[in-house]
């Protein structure tokens, strides 16, 4: 099983893909994937995600602890930009 910021880093990758291109049904299948892991398997059934300047912040409880992951914009957002650049291949 990945961590718990393996799981959100992939989470927020098509998440933001699927912000993108909503209809795109692979995306969605995906991002609700990655949600039921969070929530099932983390036990994580609630978290807030704040974009700043030059990352992206998760702030989420597990475990009756407050907890905040933070990701840099260019690492989420490089699947959307390989899709952007050759979009035939993720066709």
């Amino acid at each position: 099983m990945p961590s718990v910021q393996d799981a959100f880093y992939n989470y927020l990758t098509i998440y933001y893909v699927w912000k993108s291109r909503q209809d795109d049904t692979a995306a969605k299948e995906t991002l609700e994937f990655f949600n039921e892991m969070l929530t099932e398997d983390f036990g994580i059934p609630q978290w807030s995600i704040e974009e700043m300047e030059d990352f992206i912040a998760v702030k989420f409880q597990q475990e009756g602890k407050d907890r905040l992951l933070r990701f840099p914009i260019e690492l989420i957002s490089c699947m959307l930009q390989q899709i952007e650049d050759d979009p035939a291949r993720y066709a």
